[in-house]
């Protein structure tokens, strides 16, 4: 992968990290690091894992095995008859859910959750892109 789909991976994650309870700020490989999760098993955002699943018909478990298999998540949504454009709004849509349950609870603010959307925006091609394990690793996996 080159240099800028690094970053977008990066942020990418490190807006996952901060939707899930870190204090990464989108768009530093340093802040990437700090949301990524530290130990295996623990799920960067599980809510994004489930949204893909529920959209494409398919388990949670069943995502995750073709990923681990080398797919993506937009080559499964052409496998199941769906389009990439609505497995990326489903995404957004539990992303945002997520965002606007941190800003009223008053983790974050207003501002925050708009330019925290906005880097999804984004970068949500290139999660929806990732193959293999590099997906499973957006999501939480390790293994």
């Amino acid at each position: 992968m080159h240099a800028k789909g690094k970053l977008a991976v990066a942020v990418v994650v490190a807006a996952l990290g901060f939707a899930a309870g870190g204090t990464a700020v989108a768009g530093t490989n340093a802040a990437a690091r700090a949301a990524a999760p530290t130990c295996g098993g623990t799920h960067v955002d599980a809510g994004l894992l489930t949204a893909a699943a529920s959209y494409l018909g398919l388990t949670a478990d069943q995502v995750q095995t073709a990923l681990k298999g080398g797919s993506s998540l937009a080559a499964l949504a052409t496998k199941q008859g769906k389009t990439v454009a609505g497995l990326e709004a489903a995404l957004r849509t539990a992303y945002k859910a997520k965002l606007d349950a941190k800003a009223t609870a008053g983790t974050i603010t207003a501002a925050q959750e708009t330019s925290l959307l906005a880097s999804f925006d984004a970068n949500v091609a290139t999660l929806v892109n990732q193959t293999g394990t590099s997906a499973l690793r957006t999501f939480g996996h390790r293994r």
